[in-house]
């Protein structure tokens, strides 16, 4: 769908979301030079690593050091601070070749996964690495002081055998080493007639063998991929059978997924199911009539259920004791307040398919994953609704009109936004690009071949002279939109004046200053 005709069918009646306002600073809030030389934050935002703090001095480029004219071109200019962005996650090197070259991850489950993550946390996490046209999951281990990336190598064949307590072959079982295929399928190899499997996979540690069998309990673990190694043996253990009514309205039921989640104790037995495969399969769908049936669990132990629908705050997990015999368990799904649809879109006014989105009650932040279970992250964003915009980039979303909720905006490569809900205009969610880099103002001068000066109120306050025909450029105090103002004079005389509402800052901008009347 193109842009045109997102917009055209927003303007058709669709109610839409959009974050051109106030995030959480205060209104009309000028950042204003600091006494005694303190950049320190007073407006209660976070900076992008996740806690207020001092900011910088901003630093600049493109000042002229010779005599300055008394009637050179002088620009002075007033920054707003408007709404301040979260950066998109940025992760570490997590994997490589064996030679050393870089490979792009996604953190899927542990320490740093999902949007907000905690900065410099330890533990581990199941990353997703991009090798186009396949990606291959790995456990690795992350430390601020130093990671241990996964090194991918060629591949070996890997062999094993696949038993149940009798030690009697499971014919059909399938075993998984973390592969997903162009169209996002696993790559899986099937166990023969006398429980024997064998197949191609890249050599490297951290790798999950994942086994699964019908009327058997999954069970995982990471295994050392290498040219000489031994074959594997996995043993499985009878399955327990979960069925789940949910306890509520039916409303757009194909909408709702349910996960399993880590109770207080975890048995053994519990501790070697994959949790982490939910992150790859969105979790399980739910019927029209609302019910669902897990049949690879284990026979012992208890775990938690969550419900999530993007109309339904989540609530606390539900506790199913496990067994040997069917276990029913009724689930609660309390719908929100009104839904509220729209779509979302970059700066270009291009759809951002995939955007995640959360109805977050008001002064709630965003809780990144560090789960030692490898869980899906968000699943402890507890009274939050979410939402998932489609390819086209529409989504809808409940819980809005509660508690003054914040519409929370997330998407890979673009800047993040946080919104109060009753801001929300008739036009698409903005989520600008994400450029990297410090957050700049790019200022060009105002008349050609001239010495110029600028005058900006950031830091402690800049008043600098610059080279003819050269841009002056300063730093922001972080990524975000402001408000601009700027006036031009010549010889004392203001000859000109212009007024920039809602800049975007991600990185370099380029500001065009007034041109003389």
């Amino acid at each position: 769908m193109q842009r045109s005709t997102v917009l055209f069918l927003l303007l058709g009646g669709v109610v839409v979301a959009i974050l051109a306002t106030i995030a959480f600073s205060d209104p009309g809030e000028v950042v204003l030079p600091p006494s005694n030389g303190d950049n320190t934050v007073t407006d209660g935002t976070a900076n992008e690593n996740g806690s207020s703090g001092s900011l910088p001095t901003p630093s600049t480029t493109g000042g002229h050091d010779g005599p300055v004219p008394p009637d050179a071109p002088h620009v002075t200019i007033t920054v707003t601070s408007k709404e301040r962005f979260v950066p998109p996650p940025r992760p570490p090197v997590l994997a490589m070749t064996l030679a050393g070259e870089e490979l792009p991850v996604e953190i899927l489950a542990g320490v740093g996964s999902g949007f907000d993550a905690q900065a410099r946390a330890r533990g581990v996490a199941m990353i997703a690495i991009d090798m186009s046209p396949i990606r291959l999951l790995r456990q690795v281990a992350v430390a601020p002081d130093g990671n241990q990336p996964a090194r991918i190598g060629p591949r070996v064949v890997v062999r094993g055998s696949v038993v149940d307590a009798q030690k009697k072959p499971i014919a059909k079982a399938v075993v998984w080493f973390g592969e997903l295929q162009a169209d996002g399928s696993r790559r899986e190899f099937v166990v023969d007639e006398e429980g024997a499997f064998e197949g191609e996979v890249p050599t490297g540690e951290g790798v999950p063998m994942v086994v699964r069998a019908g009327g058997f309990a999954s069970k995982w673990r990471t295994i050392v991929v290498t040219s000489d190694m031994q074959p594997l043996a996995a043993m499985l253990q009878p399955a327990a059978k979960v069925q789940i009514q949910l306890a509520g309205r039916a409303v757009e039921m194909d909408q709702a997924r349910a996960f399993v989640v880590t109770s207080s104790k975890v048995s053994s037995s519990l501790s070697q199911w994959p949790f982490f495969a939910q992150c790859v399969s969105g979790g399980y769908p739910i019927s029209e009539l609302g019910q669902i049936e897990i049949d690879d669990l284990p026979q012992s132990g208890v775990v938690g259920v969550v419900i999530r629908h993007p109309f339904a705050p989540l609530v606390a997990p539900t506790d199913v004791k496990l067994g040997a015999k069917l276990v029913r368990a009724t689930v609660p799904m309390r719908l929100g307040g009104s839904v509220l649809q729209g779509a979302v879109v970059d700066g270009e006014g291009d759809v951002v398919g995939g955007a995640s989105l959360w109805a977050l009650p008001q002064r709630r932040r965003l809780a990144g994953g560090r789960s030692q279970r490898l869980l899906p992250p968000h699943l402890k964003d507890l009274g939050a609704c979410y939402a998932q915009a489609g390819p086209q980039g529409f989504f809808k979303i409940g819980g809005i009109g509660e508690d003054e909720p914040v519409l929370t905006v997330r998407a890979h490569g673009h800047a993040g936004r946080n919104v109060p809900v009753n801001t929300i205009k008739n036009a698409p969610v903005v989520l600008p690009k994400w450029l990297g880099g410090d957050a700049a103002l790019r200022i060009q001068p105002p008349v050609a071949g001239k010495v110029w000066r600028v005058s900006i109120n950031l830091g402690d306050g800049i008043d600098e002279a610059c080279a003819a025909d050269e841009p002056f450029v300063v730093s922001l105090p972080h990524a975000g939109a402001f408000d601009v103002e700027m006036v031009l004079r010549i010889d004392g005389e203001q000859v000109g004046e212009s007024d920039v509402k809602a800049l975007m800052a991600t990185g370099p901008v380029d500001l065009v200053t007034p041109a003389p009347n």
